[in-house]
């Protein structure tokens, strides 16, 4: 999705650049000053209405609004002053200061009118997704930003212009917003949830009557902010560089009274403060990474990027070491502005003091220097409608001002602000088989500011990842053995990192046990003590870290280990186990193969293994011999075979009654003797004649014989 961060400043709309959001758009609006204009990036146009100079250096949020980027995800707009564009006559700027509501010269409402006409004609009409808000303004720029940030989320806007609801949130930047009057409604300045951020900054040594600037409360708890002071006058956190504060000449010893201004090039390290602060919280995550060209800002401000910004940020912002603290900013704690003479009175609880503003050189009066600066707070205090109170810019009643004299701090403060720490999520618990594949899965993990996350895990938790960062929520992994362990993923939004854990146990699994065969003399039959067995057994298992063992038990109450050789290579352990074995008699015997993992974990094969009897021997050479083709026979091979079973029919009934010698020499010298031509005999009496199956029956008939030898 796009989001749409709309950055609204006293001098205009800054657009910083393309948001992590696909579809989302970023818009920045930005709110100008009383009198001041989106030319004032320019110092030959920064001049006021009545013919006076100006700045004579670029103005801060017209500058922003300048060199901010834009793109199809990425809109800008800039809102003219009020009073601007009023006709060359100084008694109409005069007039609109202290009455803004004038509409027949721009006032309040000309200018919320256009911001709002541009986010919904132009905005929402063009782009889809959700909308970040960030309204910017300076002075009464900043009021407009206040109070806009309230109409466009009222009820009676949304039900006009439902698309408004897309609006995700509001992020408000405030330079010293001043009101100049006390017309408005308090209700205007208690900001709603849909706020997300509100940032202050107010200027330490304004002393003119009507700049008491307004500290706004909220409704919601979630809504973060940050409020802090700055040495100088309204304007010098702008880029004013005159040592009175404004264009009014009421500073003595550095030129002629009336006729020529002061300015000291130092105070450009109050507004390079303001506009590194700017930059930075524009672009980050929360206020939607809007982009600026930082090459043409640096122009203006050395040092807003780069390797050097933050030393130099540090340099500056700190009694300590920078020289924005230490500068005397004595000419702007007089009164410098129409009317010649104001008075302020700030409330306080029980008494009520009035603070003069003086417009007169010390040894013209008596009087001197204001320390305070009266502030208008906004609250609530449970009251239905809101009220407010003037207090003082130090000892306001509820929301700390902090004066911005730590460069760490502030550093630590603008992280905190441009970006949340994301919320990692291992799920779990994992369980499941060795050998299995594990799928792990961070994807309930989040991020507050919706930033896009990567993931890196470190599955044994030993402190090493196994991982690299992937934009993937989720890895695998496969254990080659049991294990219980506790996984870790950490999850990063690019600049802030979480961690967390996930359980994991992983199951031993039993090996898989096969008896592949059994090697024997002549595959006919098995007797004892002649023949000698030779079994071959495997097996698998998917814990290939296991090891194992084998034992082969052969039901004669026989049981040893047999050879094995394994190889534990993943993904599966997997071996080989031989042993050899020859029965003392016959009979069925179940041989069984037991394999067994390092972890207890067994499996077993079981075949029969069958042993015959010498009569049972007898009989299957018998069988073997009737079951032969006619070529195989000399001639007349029905006559042979019938003569072959009679004599085998003898040989039986010899074993029967346990005359094995007679069995012996009857198998030898009879019935070896008419298959043995080829073997170890002569051919001519052969009545077998076939070499392949004469080696048959010769050596059926010499394991029965060497058996009965035995009995």
């Amino acid at each position: 999705m796009k989001k749409i961060i709309l950055f609204i400043t006293a001098i205009g709309i800054f657009f910083i650049g393309s948001i992590a959001w696909a579809e989302d758009t970023v818009v920045t609006i930005y709110f100008a000053g009383t009198g001041l204009t989106e030319e004032w990036w320019n110092p030959a146009l920064a001049e006021g209405s009545c013919g006076t100079s100006g700045f004579w250096t670029r103005e801060s949020v017209a500058t922003l609004h300048k060199w901010q980027n834009v793109s199809g995800t990425q809109k800008k707009k800039f809102i003219d002053g009020i009073g601007s564009g009023c006709p060359n006559f100084c008694l109409i700027d005069l007039i609109q200061q202290g009455v803004p509501d004038l509409e027949w010269c721009r006032g309040w409402e000309t200018c919320l009118e256009e911001a709002k006409n541009f986010l919904v004609n132009d905005v929402l009409p063009n782009s889809s997704g959700k909308i970040i808000l960030n309204l910017v303004g300076f002075s009464r720029g900043g009021i407009s930003a206040i109070r806009f940030a309230n109409r466009i989320s009222s009820d009676d806007l949304i039900s006009q212009h439902p698309s408004l609801t897309r609006i995700e949130k509001i992020n408000l930047l405030a330079f010293d917003p001043v009101a100049g009057d006390t017309g408005l409604s308090p209700g205007e300045f208690i900001l709603d949830d849909l706020v997300s951020q509100y940032v202050g900054i107010y200027s330490t040594d304004e002393r003119a009557a009507l700049f008491s600037p307004a500290i706004p409360d909220f409704e919601s708890s979630e809504t973060k902010y940050w409020m802090f002071r700055v040495p100088g006058s309204h304007e010098t956190m702008a880029g004013n560089i005159q040592t009175d504060g404004h264009s009014t000449n009421w500073n003595p010893g550095c030129g002629v009274l009336f006729l020529e201004e002061c300015f000291d090039e130092d105070l450009l390290d109050v507004s390079w403060v303001t506009t590194f602060i700017s930059v930075r919280l524009l672009g980050s995550s929360q206020w939607g990474n809007v982009d600026f060209n930082m090459n043409e800002l640096n122009a203006w401000h050395g040092g807003l990027s780069g390797a050097n910004s933050e030393t130099l940020f540090v340099q500056k912002v700190g009694p300590q070491t920078g020289n924005m603290w230490d500068y005397n900013y004595w000419g702007m704690r007089k009164f410098t502005v129409f009317p010649l003479v104001g008075f302020e009175s700030c409330e306080y609880d029980p008494p009520t003091l009035i603070y003069r503003y003086y417009a007169f050189l010390d040894w013209f009066v008596f009087g001197g220097f204001n320390y305070d600066r009266c502030t208008d707070w906004f609250y609530q205090l449970g009251s239905d409608p809101a009220v407010w109170q003037r207090q003082t810019l130090e000892s306001g009643p509820f929301w700390p001002i902090d004066p911005l004299d730590d460069g760490e701090w502030a550093l630590a403060k603008l992280q905190e602000l441009g970006n949340s720490a994301p919320v990692a999520d291992a799920n779990g618990p994992y369980v499941d088989d060795e050998g299995s594949l594990i799928i792990f899965d961070a994807s309930g993990s989040s991020d507050p500011d919706g930033d896009p996350l990567t993931y890196r895990w470190d599955f044994d938790n030993d402190g090493v990842w196994d991982t690299g960062w992937s934009s993937n929520s989720t890895a695998s992994h496969t254990w080659g053995d049991n294990h219980t362990v506790t996984a870790r993923v950490e999850v990063s939004d690019g600049s802030l990192s979480d961690d967390a854990d996930g359980d994991v146990t992983v199951h031993n699994v039993n090996p898989t046990a096969h008896i592949d065969s059994v090697e024997q003399p002549h595959p006919h039959f098995i007797l004892p003590l002649v023949h000698t067995l030779t079994f071959h057994g495997s097996f698998t298992d998917p814990g290939w870290l296991d090891t194992h063992t084998s034992m082969w038990n052969f039901g004669d109450g026989s049981v040893i280990p047999g050879t094995l050789i394994e190889e534990n290579t993943e993904p599966d352990a997997t071996g080989n186990s031989i042993a050899d074995h020859s029965y003392a008699a016959p009979g069925d015997y179940p041989v069984i193969l037991n394999i067994k993992d390092d972890d207890g974990g067994m499996e077993s094969d079981t075949i029969t293994v069958t042993v015959v009897t010498a009569k049972k021997a007898n009989e299957v050479i018998n069988n073997y011999i009737q079951m032969l083709p006619e070529t195989a026979f000399k001639n007349n091979a029905k006559k042979r075979k019938n003569a072959f079973s009679n004599k085998m029919s003898v040989t039986g009934k010899m074993i029967d009654s346990g005359k094995y010698q007679a069995v012996i020499d009857k198998l030898l010298n009879d019935v070896r003797a008419k298959a043995d031509g080829y073997v170890d005999g002569k051919s001519k009496n052969d009545w077998i004649t076939d070499p392949d199956t004469q080696e048959e029956i010769c050596m059926m008939i010499d394991d029965l014989t060497a058996y009965l030898e035995s009995l």
